[in-house]
């Protein structure tokens, strides 16, 4: 349906800069309401300012993102909080320079919030949360990864006043310890999403009694809670029988009984995340493949004790997969990668990284039976050509990053196949491509309009005249 000229003259004024206030405040809630529309539908938040875009909230939305204005301060959010009372969700993720100044006022008048973002926020400390608390009861979503202040104090006295709490993340808390997880357990008995990332004191003791009393939680993120040990996972894996996603990148301690536990009891596993937990071997894969059949995402970096076996079952039981971290597990040779081209032909994100048996085969293989890859990660397989990396690009068209890091025998060939192939291409490493000239450059330069960014250090033929050609049209470019 086309949109009537009257809001894309509001729309239009808006941008513009001109002083659109007196109208907003007389336009029914009804236009209000499809401007803002508009203004979300077209992602542009941060060119209608600030004044107009209080107007427009508070005649329509309940939620709020201000994370486009990466350095609003405290005064912008208490005119927010004081004109917007009605708002259910903030996002303030990466505005760094709010403080508790905000938060308290956000507290005291947006009573009805149950959605609350301040990811990044390293300024605000536990005076701010127990506010929040003690205001805001109906909270569900909180996000503070970051937030590097936040206490037992803090999370301890959320969770018993907001005890309909689902969502919480408090990854990069580094202070929490399990006093805080146990209260959580303790007294949010719906949560169903955590992250605990970096939170390093964690012990077994905390998940063990979110196991207990935590029997819906689908998420579990615990990536580098190294004092963790097969005896908690254990727990988790009979009290929450409904998880899906777990992460415990780097928990080190971890072996395949953890991974046995999870496979046997916990079929709706869907994404695993056990990189650089170098106690697994081909057992825990192999359970995995059998239990868990749905999995989409499978993170097995640095894992060296498993073998081609092991990825082979893999593929052949998991054919959903979209996702999967080989980097750095030496064992694989073309026969792993064989499979997965064959049996799982959705798959997304392929990390190969210093898998250095690899050769043409398995990445031709790739280009026969994944059409629809988007991000390839190869750096370090040495043993790759231009014989099957620009088929690559010629066949697999979505591609949108690509590290050919280190690949030494790559050409101009490959790099022009992927500049005049793949439009959507966004990032690109070509480290120490030491073939790699101005050619492959001004091509990048010519056909690649959604680069971000572009590795091409080492690169010793490409020319300062290739790079600032570049520049223009990528805004990151490291050489």
């Amino acid at each position: 349906m086309a949109v009537p000229s009257l809001l894309l003259l509001c729309l239009n004024n808006i941008i513009g800069g001109k002083r659109m206030l007196p109208i907003l405040k007389q336009m029914s809630p009804f236009l209000c309401k499809h401007i803002m529309q508009l203004v979300v539908d077209n992602k542009i938040m941060n060119k209608i300012g600030l004044e107009n875009l209080i107007i427009l909230i508070d005649s329509y939305a309940n939620g709020v993102d201000l994370t486009v204005y990466k350095h609003i301060e405290d005064s912008h959010v208490l005119e927010f909080a004081r004109k917007c009372k009605h708002l259910t969700q903030i996002d303030l993720s990466g505005c760094s320079q709010i403080t508790d100044v905000s938060l308290v006022e956000i507290a005291q008048k947006c009573h009805s919030l149950k959605h609350l973002n301040i990811s990044g926020c390293y300024h605000a400390t536990d005076r701010a949360i127990i506010e929040v608390s003690r205001k805001c009861l109906g909270l569900q979503y909180v996000n503070f990864e970051g937030c590097s202040q936040f206490t037992d104090k803090g999370i301890i006295e959320m969770s018993k006043t907001c005890r309909g709490l689902k969502h919480i993340n408090v990854g990069w808390c580094k202070q929490l310890t399990d006093k805080s997880i146990i209260s959580i357990a303790n007294y949010c008995p719906e949560l169903v999403y955590l992250n605990v990332n970096l939170c390093y004191l964690l012990s077994d003791k905390a998940i063990e009694k979110m196991a207990k009393t935590c029997t819906n939680l689908q998420s579990l993120s615990a990536e580098v809670c190294s004092q963790l040990t097969d005896r908690s996972i254990a727990k988790l894996a009979q009290g929450c029988p409904s998880i899906q996603l777990v992460n415990f990148f780097q928990c080190d301690k971890l072996t395949d009984k953890s991974l046995v536990r999870l496979a046997q009891s916990c079929k709706n596993l869907q994404h695993v995340d056990v990189g650089v937990c170098l106690q697994m071997t081909d057992r825990s894969l192999l359970e995995l493949a059998q239990g868990c059949q749905n999995l989409t995402y499978i993170n097995l970096h640095g894992c060296n004790q498993i073998t081609d076996r092991a990825i082979v079952e893999l593929a052949e039981r998991c054919k959903g997969l979209l996702e999967l971290n080989l980097n750095g597990s030496s064992q694989f040779t073309d026969r792993a990668i064989v499979a997965i081209a064959q049996n799982c032909p959705s798959l997304q994100k392929l990390d190969i990284s210093r898998c250095n048996n690899l050769t043409d085969r398995a990445i031709l293989e790739l280009v026969s039976k994944c059409r629809n890859i988007q991000k390839l990660m190869v750096r370090s397989c040495y043993q790759l050509t231009d014989e099957s990396l620009a088929i690559l690009a010629e066949n697999c068209t979505n591609l949108e990053h690509v590290d050919l890091g280190w690949v030494h025998f790559l050409t101009d060939r490959t790099i022009v196949a992927f500049a005049e192939s793949c439009k959507k291409l966004n990032n690109i490493n070509l480290q120490m491509c030491r073939h790699i000239t101005d050619v492959s450059i001004t091509r990048l330069a010519e056909c690649c309009t959604e680069l971000k960014y572009v590795c091409v250090a080492g690169c010793k033929r490409v020319s300062d005249n290739a790079l600032r050609k570049l520049g223009r049209v990528c805004p990151s470019v490291l050489h």
